[in-house]
């Protein structure tokens, strides 16, 4: 019966080491790439490449409501976790994200965390991005 004891205490253990282990790889916030780009407006080819990237991402499908302006939210995603309402993500600094900088947008797409460290996760399927 000592045996019965060890093992269960052995699977515990182990389990407890593999779920740090998984939140740790999990929590951490990556390397910050954005930041390496030009500062300043953006050239004609990082802009279609951002277009490109919009439109195999289909962000319309998500941030555009019937009938509103591209990319201005308001569509209502319906889960299992409630109905959120995708966000706004022009470039308008008081409605969108304006005024996040190219290391908030790598971080939300990355790691799916907002400005502020808010988690965007469950909404927003950033391991869709991530790579």
């Amino acid at each position: 019966m000592k045996w019965v004891g060890k093992t269960a205490c052995a699977v515990v253990i182990v389990g407890l080491v593999s779920a740090g282990a998984l939140y740790w790889a999990g929590s951490r916030d990556g390397q910050m790439v954005a930041s390496t780009l030009p500062a300043g407006k953006a050239s004609p080819e990082i802009i279609a490449r951002g277009q490109y990237l919009a439109d195999i991402g289909n962000c319309a499908g998500c941030h555009t409501a019937v009938n509103t302006p591209l990319f201005s939210g308001g569509s209502a995603l319906k889960t299992e976790f409630g109905t959120f309402y995708a966000p706004n993500i022009t470039p308008d600094a008081q409605h969108g994200i304006g005024n996040w900088t190219a290391d908030d947008f790598w971080h939300a797409l990355h790691n799916g965390k907002a400005p502020n460290g808010a988690l965007l996760y469950p909404a927003f399927p950033y391991q869709s991005y991530s790579h």
